[in-house]
Formats: C-alpha cells, sequence, structure tokens
C-alpha cells in the first residue's frame, strides 16, 4: 500500500500466514509464528499469553498486559488496557490505553510505550503514509480500520452475508460481537473434535485451524513394510493439551496459536476432499480405488490436476500424480485404498519421503477405510514432515 513517495508492503506464504513486512525505508520485520524479528535476523520480541519479551542486546526484558475481560468463550481475547514491566519490588506502568467501542483511541495512548498490541489484542499499524498515519489493525484475514469502524477488504464469506455489507464489522455491533481473525474460524483437536468456533461472523466457519500433531514417525508409519516413509515432528501432548484449553475458552493470542497449523478455507477443503473422494476407501482392485487424485491451489482458486491410475496393487507400482502446481502453489493428492488381491497390503497411506522433499505445506489424503483404518488428512512440509492430521470426514459434511 502507498500514498505519494512513501509505500509498505507485506509478504505471505501460500497459506496466508504473514512472514514479513517491507516498510518505507525499505527495511523489514520477520514473522515467525509468536516470534518477531528485525531488519537482521536478530529477535524484536517474543509474544505470550500474558504479554511480550523484548531482547536488547543479550537482555530479555518481560512486559505483562492486561486487559478489559478475561478471555472466555464468546468474548476473546480483550484488549489491552494498562501493560507494565516489573522492577524487582514494584512495576513501571508502560502503556494505558482507553477505547471506543469500534477501537478507536478515547484518548491518546499514555505513556507512550512500545506496544502496538491493543485493541482486541490486535497489532496496530502505525505506519505514517504521505503525512497520514495508518492505524489500522492487522486481524490476520483482512486490516481493519477503527476510525470508519469498517474492514479495507472484502468479507471472503461475503456470500454466505449477502443481507450486508461485506466490509461490516461484526454486524456494528462491537458490544456484543467480536472478529477475532477477520473471518470465520474453527479450531479443531487431532482427532476432528471442534474445540472452538469464533462467534464474530455467526459462527458461519471458513477459515480452519488444527492442533499440531503429537503422533511420532512409529505412530503415523506404523506398518514397517515400506521403505519409503516420512517422519512426523510432534509436539509434546500436554503442550497439545494446554494450547487446545485455551482456544476452547477462547483465547486467541499468545504462545498457544503457534501450536495450531491453518487449513484452506471450508469451500476449498470439501472441494478437495471431493476429487480424492472418487476412491471409496473400501481397497479392492477396482480402477478407482487404485487411482491417485490431486490438485493444486492456484491463485486462491481450487484446480484438478492430471490423476494417475495404476491397475491396482499387484502390480507393485507406485503412483504418481501432477497436480500441475507451480512455485509457491499448495498442492494435494490421495493415496489410493486399493488392496492387493488377498487384502492383506495396502498402498502408503502417510506422505512418502519423496512427498516430504518439497518446500511447501501441502496436503495428501490417505483413503483406505479397512482394516482398521482411518481416511486422514495429513498436513506436511520440507523441514517438519508430517506436521498435522485430521481426519478426512470433518470435510465430507
Amino acid at each position: 500500500m502507498s500514498k505519494g513517495s512513501d509505500n509498505i508492503a507485506y509478504i505471505y506464504s501460500a497459506l496466508g500466514e504473514k512472514l514479513a513486512r517491507k516498510m518505507k525505508d525499505n527495511t523489514y520485520q520477520y514473522y515467525a509464528g509468536n516470534m518477531v524479528y528485525k531488519n537482521d535476523k536478530s529477535l524484536s520480541y517474543l509474544l505470550f499469553d500474558e504479554g511480550l519479551v523484548t531482547k536488547t542486546s543479550s537482555v530479555y526484558s518481560y512486559e505483562y498486559h492486561l486487559k478489559d475481560h478475561p478471555p472466555k468463550v464468546g468474548q476473546g481475547p480483550g484488549n489491552t488496557r494498562v501493560t507494565f514491566q516489573p522492577n524487582w519490588n514494584s512495576i513501571t506502568t508502560t502503556q494505558v490505553a482507553e477505547y471506543y467501542p469500534f477501537g478507536s483511541s478515547y484518548l491518546p495512548v499514555s505513556p507512550a510505550g512500545t506496544n502496538k498490541y491493543l485493541y482486541n489484542g490486535k497489532e496496530k499499524q502505525d505506519d505514517v503514509l504521505g503525512g497520514t498515519a495508518l492505524d489500522w489493525y492487522d486481524y490476520g484475514a483482512r486490516f481493519y480500520d477503527p476510525t470508519i469502524g469498517r474492514w479495507h477488504s472484502v468479507d471472503p464469506m461475503v456470500e454466505k452475508h449477502y443481507e450486508w455489507t461485506p466490509y461490516a464489522y461484526v454486524y456494528n455491533n462491537p458490544i456484543c460481537l467480536i472478529d477475532p481473525l477477520g473471518l470465520d474460524s474453527t479450531f479443531y483437536s487431532e482427532n476432528g473434535s471442534q474445540l472452538y468456533q469464533a462467534t464474530g461472523d455467526k459462527g458461519k466457519s471458513s477459515s480452519n485451524y488444527v492442533i499440531k500433531t503429537t503422533k511420532t514417525t512409529d505412530e503415523i508409519y506404523s506398518d514397517g513394510e515400506y521403505n519409503d516413509k516420512g517422519f512426523s515432528t510432534p509436539i509434546d501432548q500436554d503442550v497439545a493439551t494446554n494450547a487446545e484449553e485455551q482456544i476452547k475458552n477462547g483465547n486467541l493470542t499468545g504462545d498457544h496459536m503457534s501450536k495450531f497449523v491453518k487449513l484452506n478455507s471450508t469451500t476449498t477443503m470439501k472441494g478437495m476432499t471431493s476429487i480424492v473422494s472418487q476412491d471409496d476407501g473400501s481397497g479392492g482392485t477396482s480402477a478407482n480405488n487404485n487411482t491417485e487424485n490431486c490438485g493444486r491451489i492456484s491463485k486462491g482458486q481450487l484446480a484438478e490436476g492430471k490423476s494417475v491410475g495404476v491397475g491396482n496393487l499387484d502390480n507393485k507400482i507406485n503412483p504418481h500424480s501432477d497436480p500441475g502446481s507451480k512455485l509457491g502453489e499448495v498442492e494435494f493428492h490421495s493415496h489410493p485404498s486399493g488392496s492387493s488381491t488377498n487384502r492383506k497390503s495396502c498402498y502408503l497411506q502417510a506422505p512418502t519421503d519423496i512427498n516430504l522433499s518439497t518446500g511447501r505445506v501441502n496436503y495428501v489424503y490417505g483413503m483406505a477405510s479397512w482394516g482398521g483404518m482411518k481416511q486422514t488428512v495429513y498436513v506436511y512440509n520440507k523441514s517438519g514432515g508430517v506436521i498435522a492430521t485430521i481426519p478426512l470426514s470433518i470435510f465430507k459434511k
């Protein structure tokens, strides 16, 4: 975005995660989960549930944020009212903030602290472009302008809310409603249980999040028959449980958010599931159940790729479909449910080592639903291997 000779830019991953902000002096600020880095790649600050930790040289300083209400279902994370730093036997107040209902400042933020996580705990974009302060809030999916109480881009779910302007914030009712991410959002556990659904858009789900996997490589690749297995990077079960509890309580800011993986929109996930579900999961030697179906997400649109049939598993051929994806695009494909004639073996359901060679976040659908197996969506990348799993049935509804 620009005004006059001043301009700033944002860089996102294929899944919409903010990776960096290019400022008007051509320096960068980098984002990696709850950690934010300076232009020289040194740590600037680290966010946690109750505030942030800043780093100066080798010294770490804690700053705590008091909200106007504790996070709970239907209310979200609250607005930052006071920030303070502990100083041995005393505390130093570093910032005080007051708000109108739509989020603009009631009084100048005082004293002039450096914290930018204010209204709804979102990061304020305080760049000055062409002599005018931006003062927007970054909600993840969209930017929000509290001065006019409107978003600056169209609601991606506009067709679900045709009776409202696509720029309206929480149906013009910020007292009773919130929109934690700028988009309808649903959070899931690894077994597919719904943890939380954002109420700011009346619970009509679009964006989806699933807890990172707690399954080890041996648990995901339990069948010892294959020599092309990938790997997983599980998080600790206690860490996952704590993160899920935070989400259940409606707390959508803090370190626990980094324990979730963002999936595609509900519409896209259902479309992907429809493409791979040409395999009914029953195994056997039929053509449909021995075909690798695939596709890609190109410029936000779902496109089906070139599927490959292999006859049946008795041929000992590994299918390799062609999603037709280009650099930066998300791709997906299925691993067939087909079985050998005597139904004692099946294609590897989780991503193979070849699948994991790509640096993008992609999807593999394990289609088998026989012999105790359950159809599963595997989310993976090159560095982390399998980073999340969720039952395919969630997106068949």
